[in-house]
């Protein structure tokens, strides 16, 4: 396993804005965007504002066509049907809006999908009478089959759509979509894929998958500013996806632009700048290591890996999956917690809280879908072993072992 040297690692951290004094292993959270990403993004705004207008009505949808094929082509999708949104919540929420469920239908999810999906699911409980199946899946997990197979089983006659993370935030395993995908098909069921941590992650085919609707963001592993989503829907389906609001000019379709289009990249008056940028963000980050995307995946993966290996070693913790199951994260289960957090804390976890205190940023969650207590670790080129090491020792001490 061949990693970046401690000087390495100085030279490449010197590309972001990140506080030295944090020991910042939570790039999966909201990403984290080169210094020269926030400059190009900053001359983007400042275009805008020289001349709000004429940037709204003239300049603004080239500038995303332009950027929309460099994504495109990074995630392995047609332009045509790639829209851009703010975040992979509102990705999933917009299609999820598309499609006209009956009462009864049934919606498969598994327990470690991200709270803002299950929540969305709620509200359509509630609205259009569809009921939420959620499949059990193990922590730690064995490999890929345990997965498939704890989804497909509850597959039924009345499952509708499956939704599914091609990597689970609170665990951090890269989920076979290919598989489940490829059966459910087999048996009728359309597939959603919650791809927010994928891109830029992991490589990425977004046609190959089969599924029908894909949502990601741009801001976590791609590296763009704050606020840089995109769905892609199947051509069948791209004319029905429409934005949970519409602006103005909604009824109004031009000759030359797809409707997908038309309607998502405006939606009212909002700063377009980090979908703007995000092509070059992948563009910039790319150029930062010899190899480009393809050596910083690898070298993410194994330095999750190797700070994974450490912190388990440590703080005598166990591996929450096989090493290929993991991207540039890590998770790890943790004992239920001894201590209920402060009244005023920010994380709603006492140990997070602590390790915080201790100048540590990573997230430690107890998921409400499963109760699984967890902490995850991310890796990427700013970040070098001896953060783990730091990291791994604090947790020993916190957890008295």
């Amino acid at each position: 396993m061949t990693l970046a040297a401690p000087a390495e690692q100085r030279t490449l951290s010197r590309f972001w804005t990140l506080d030295p004094a944090v020991n910042f292993l939570n790039h999966g959270s909201y990403g984290a965007a080169p210094r020269a990403v926030l400059d190009a993004q900053q001359r983007v705004i400042e275009e805008m504002e020289r001349e709000p207008v004429r940037f709204m009505l003239e300049k603004m949808l080239p500038l995303l066509d332009e950027s929309r094929a460099e994504v495109a082509s990074f995630v392995g999708a047609a332009p045509d049907r790639l829209a851009f949104t703010p975040n992979a919540t509102v990705s999933l929420a917009s299609m999820l809006a598309s499609i006209d469920f009956q009462p009864g239908d049934e919606v498969l999810i598994n327990d470690h999908e991200y709270m803002s999906l299950a929540n969305e699911l709620r509200r359509l409980e509630k609205t259009r009478g569809i009921r939420v199946v959620v499949a059990p899946v193990p922590f730690p997990v064995s490999g890929p089959d345990e997965v498939a197979d704890a989804v497909l089983s509850r597959a039924t006659e009345r499952t509708r759509l499956a939704v599914v993370s091609h990597i689970t935030s609170p665990t951090a395993l890269i989920l076979p979509v290919e598989r489940i995908v490829r059966e459910l098909a087999a048996r009728g069921i359309e597939t959603m894929v919650d791809g927010a941590h994928a891109p830029g992650a992991i490589p990425l085919d977004i046609e190959s998958i089969g599924c029908a609707y894909y949502a990601g963001d741009l801001h976590k592993w791609g590296c763009s500013p704050k606020g840089a989503g995109f769905l892609w829907v199947r051509e069948d389906l791209a004319d029905r996806c429409e934005p949970l609001a519409l602006s103005s000019r909604a009824d109004t379709l031009p000759e030359h632009r797809r409707k997908l289009h038309h309607l998502f990249d405006y939606v009212g008056t909002r700063d377009c700048s980090a979908w703007i940028v995000a092509g070059e963000a992948l563009r910039h980050v790319g150029s930062l290591v010899e190899g480009g995307w393809p050596e910083i995946m690898r070298r993410n993966h194994e330095l999750a890996i190797k700070g994974r290996n450490i912190v388990c070693e440590l703080a005598g913790l166990e591996p929450g999956g096989p090493d290929e199951m993991h991207p540039a994260m890590a998770a790890m289960k943790l004992p239920p917690a001894t201590r209920q957090p402060a009244k005023d804390s920010i994380t709603g976890d006492d140990l997070w809280d602590r390790l915080l205190a201790r100048g540590f940023q990573q997230p430690i969650w107890t998921h409400p879908l499963n109760g699984l207590r967890a902490i995850r670790i991310s890796a990427h080129l700013y970040n070098s072993e001896e953060q783990y090491r730091m990291l791994g020792e604090a947790l020993r001490e916190e957890l008295g072992r």
